[in-house]
């Protein structure tokens, strides 16, 4: 649907008419002034030759610009992905209460889905996004959906506070015991949702730039 809407725009934008208009200007002036504009564009060979090797070198250099960002946001989504399941793994295996793991989990698939819509510009309770589909899986409650779309902030950190909460919570348990093993499970854990945070500031920085 976005390659269409992209194409349409292209179709029926304004840079296209105006490159139309243009050419049909210019073609009309060449045969109704005669063979003189031909003498001068052939005698205007080596300047259009210098300046095209100067546009040469500068769309070479902003496609590679273009194309590291297109890299740098590949590579943060995919730190998005793999952090999400590893925050969903690192619950099962050090988290005891199964309503909190289920509830980091459902925190996992949210994020990820606020983040798409963060960098579509709209909300994930927007009808283009996936939040009707996620209230009918049962994944968020509709209480939560409404709290989410009344964020002032991005959507993604709502999940990224609700998961900080969750980890405490969830590791508070049994501060009495194994002590050491929950601090180092909930350290491990906020690395995890770090590099969460990161990754989505990250791509918001590469889609703004």
């Amino acid at each position: 649907r976005h390659k269409l809407e992209y194409l349409k725009e292209m179709i029926v934008g304004v840079d296209l008419l105006i490159v139309a208009a243009v050419a049909s200007i210019t073609t009309f002036g060449v045969n109704l002034l005669g063979s003189e504009w031909l003498s001068f564009i052939s005698d205007s060979k080596p300047a259009i030759t210098t300046l095209g090797a100067f546009y040469s070198f500068a769309l070479v250099f902003r496609t590679n610009i273009c194309y590291s960002r297109w890299w740098e946001g590949r590579v943060l989504w995919g730190s998005i992905i793999v952090c999400s399941i590893r925050i969903a793994q690192q619950a099962h295996l050090w988290i005891k209460e199964p309503a909190l793991v289920h509830r980091l989990s459902c925190l996992a698939i949210i994020f990820a889905y606020c983040c798409k819509a963060q960098l579509r510009g709209v909300g994930v309770e927007d009808d283009t996004e996936d939040g009707a589909k996620l209230l009918q899986r049962g994944v968020i409650s509709q209480e939560e959906l409404d709290m989410i779309s009344r964020q002032s902030g991005w959507q993604p950190y709502y999940c990224i506070d609700a998961m900080r909460a969750v980890v405490s919570s969830g590791l508070a348990g049994d501060s009495k015991h194994d002590g050491w093993k929950n601090n180092a499970a909930q350290t491990a854990m906020e690395g995890t949702i770090c590099k969460l945070a990161d990754s989505i500031g990250g791509c918001i920085r590469v889609r703004t730039t």
